[in-house]
Order: C-alpha cells, then sequence, then structure tokens
C-alpha cells in the first residue's frame, strides 16, 4: 500500500493457515567444497581467509598463487559456468599480507590488507564496481584519536556496516580478540575518526560484526567466542549461552525474509579445539520475538537448539580457520545463503518461499 507517501507491506492469504518464510526442505546447493571433491581452488591452502556474498555476487579474497581477489556472479554459478572477474591491484602495495579481509556492501567492495606489526600500516581499499581501480581510503598508521596501536595486529577480519547512502562504520578486531578499531564512514568512501574499543569480552580468531537490519544492533563472534548483540560502542546487549550454538561459528547474521528471521553461521575448524571434523553451515529459526532481544533471549531459553538447516563443507584442519557467510534475495524471490571457510570451499544454497 501507497498512501501519501507512506508505504507498506501486506500479504494477503485466503488460506487458513498462511506460511512465512523459506522452505528449507526444497533447497538447491551450488557446491565447490572439499566435501563433494568440488573444492575451489582458492580455498585449496590456507591463502583465502575471506569471502562475502550479497546475493549477486560473490568476494573471494584470494591470495592463491599471488594476489587475486575477484567476483564471482552468481548468474555464472547457477548457470554452472562460474565466471570469474579478477579486481584491478594498481597501487596495492604494503602490509605482511597485500590483501587479507573483504566485504561486499550494496555493490561496493572493500578489502583490507594485513597489518601484523609497528611500522606497517593498514590500508582498506575500495571499488566502486568489479571493474574499477581500487582506491586507498584507509592508510593508518596506527594512531586512533584515543590510543596508539601502532604495534597491533589488524586486518584478519574486516566488518562493513554501511546504509543505502554508504555512512555507517568499518569495525576490524585484533587476532587475539582484545581490541575493536572502529572508523566512522561517509559515503562509501570518507573514512575517519579512528577510536579503539575495548571489548567487555574478546573474540579471538576471525572474528566479526555484523549490523542487524538498520538499527544500533551489531552480532559480534568469532571462532572462539560466544555470540553477542552489543551496539556500536561495544556495549553488550545480549550474550547468548555457549552451549546454544557451535563455540566455533562465527561470521554470524540475523536476516529478515519473508516475515521471517533467521540466525545464520559457519563454524571455523581448527584441530586443536574442534571437535567436529568438518566445517558445517547452519541456519535456526528466531523468529519468535517483536525484536532482536527478545528473539535471542526466546531462543535462548528453548529446550534444544536444533537448526532447521545445516550443510557441511568437508575441510581439513587449519590454523588458519577463517570461516565467512552471506547472504542476498534473488530477482524471483528466493532466499540465497553462502558459506565459506578455509580449505572447505564454498557454497551458495537457494531455498523459495513456503507454499
Amino acid at each position: 500500500m501507497d498512501f501519501m507517501g507512506l508505504k507498506n507491506e501486506y500479504r494477503i492469504s485466503f488460506d487458513n493457515n498462511p506460511v512465512f518464510g523459506a522452505d528449507f526442505s526444497l533447497g538447491k546447493v551450488y557446491d565447490y567444497t572439499n566435501i563433494t571433491g568440488s573444492l575451489w581452488a582458492d580455498f585449496a591452502a590456507e591463502n583465502t581467509r575471506s569471502a562475502d556474498f550479497d546475493g549477486e555476487n560473490m568476494l573471494i579474497v584470494s591470495r592463491q598463487g599471488g594476489v587475486f581477489p575477484k567476483i564471482i556472479s552468481f548468474a555464472s554459478i547457477k548457470d554452472g559456468s562460474p565466471s570469474e572477474t579478477v579486481l584491478n591491484t594498481t597501487g596495492i602495495k604494503g602490509g605482511t599480507y597485500l590483501v587479507s579481509a573483504g566485504r561486499l556492501s550494496h555493490k561496493h567492495i572493500f578489502i583490507s590488507n594485513l597489518k601484523t606489526k609497528k611500522g606497517e600500516n593498514l590500508k582498506i581499499y575500495h571499488w566502486a564496481s568489479p571493474n574499477a581501480t581500487p582506491e586507498v581510503i584507509v592508510d593508518f598508521d596506527g594512531i586512533a584519536t584515543n590510543a596508539d596501536l601502532s604495534a597491533a595486529r589488524f586486518g584478519d577480519n574486516l566488518s562493513v556496516c554501511l546504509n543505502e547512502a554508504g555512512n555507517g562504520y568499518i569495525f576490524l578486531l585484533s587476532q587475539n580478540g582484545d581490541m575493536i578499531l572502529r572508523f566512522d564512514v561517509s559515503g562509501f568512501t570518507n573514512v575517519t575518526n579512528p577510536k579503539l574499543i575495548t571489548p567487555e569480552v574478546t573474540a579471538p580468531y576471525y572474528a566479526s560484526i555484523n549490523q542487524v537490519g538498520n538499527g544500533n544492533e551489531y552480532l559480534y563472534t568469532s571462532t572462539q567466542a560466544p555470540l553477542m548483540l552489543i551496539d556500536s560502542n561495544g556495549t553488550p546487549l545480549f550474550k547468548l549461552d555457549i552451549a546454544a550454538v557451535p563455540i566455533q561459528a562465527t561470521d554470524a547474521r540475523i536476516i529478515t525474509y519473508d516475515a521471517e528471521r533467521y540466525l545464520i553461521m559457519t563454524t571455523g575448524r581448527r584441530p586443536s579445539w574442534s571437535k567436529d571434523p568438518d566445517n558445517e553451515f547452519l541456519v535456526y529459526d528466531i523468529s519468535d520475538g517483536s525484536n532482536t532481544l527478545i528473539a535471542l533471549g526466546n531462543f535462548a531459553n528453548r529446550e534444544e537448539h536444533i537448526p532447521v538447516y545445516s550443510y557441511k563443507l568437508g575441510g581439513a584442519g587449519a590454523s588458519a580457520c577463517a570461516a565467512n557467510t552471506g547472504w542476498g534475495v534473488d530477482e524471483n524471490g528466493n532466499l540465497l545463503v553462502m558459506t565459506a571457510a578455509t580449505k572447505a570451499g564454498f557454497a551458495i544454497c537457494e531455498f523459495p518461499e513456503k507454499q
């Protein structure tokens, strides 16, 4: 409905029992993982530690055989002939690794280097499109507005939380999870005000901070931390009991699709502390609740925490046990979710609406 500029959407059903959400029983998987023997080459070793997906494109921040960050269109994956566009890397230099972690945001591409010691600058590059030349939007010497971080390690992870106008925050966490570095962002490329946030709970190894919707709520987790909901200043809003979901699950996101709310995550496997031999993608239905806090509380209070969908990627023990998720909705209204992990590969799962 559209009345004097006020818009809202309604679903009219002539059935006594209307249904909502994705039909996980009718999923189709486009698999490039270890478990099927179709491992995507960029994930063969531990050189590729970051991936993202927005429903249209897959980003793979590859260092396999060189510096080859790339975009793969989902349309080409669905057609059975995945087509890569290797990003222009003109001007990319500096750091322990030239590229390390990346994110997609409203068709814009962001990739960081890895900075591990004093004397190296953290850099974040921006591509306006897959065929664009990169521009440096962060060249951080470690001097934040409230701390000297010149000796800290950043770039193992990158979280980009922006609205359609490109306004919001970029977050990075130190490898041991005791420091959050936050930048203010406007217009996608104007990055200012580097600030140190000291989290109440550390999130070591391949952490993420993903915004929930458009509000001041962010999922905060890593392969060695409980899932938490925080605000943009790192203030805890909710902490999920570790036993509710696998402790190794990271890059958790809360997504809304067809009036249902889902919690998605991928486990990162490291032999010294991972019981499951496979990396696994998990989807939990957390629709019960009028807002995020109530939904997570209701989920925590369940007797059982059984995913409505799961998918194993296979994999092998990885010291760089990075894992990622991503999602989007295609032109036909199908829910698309992506899962990826070091030495395991990636898969994109397609689900239609319930009928």
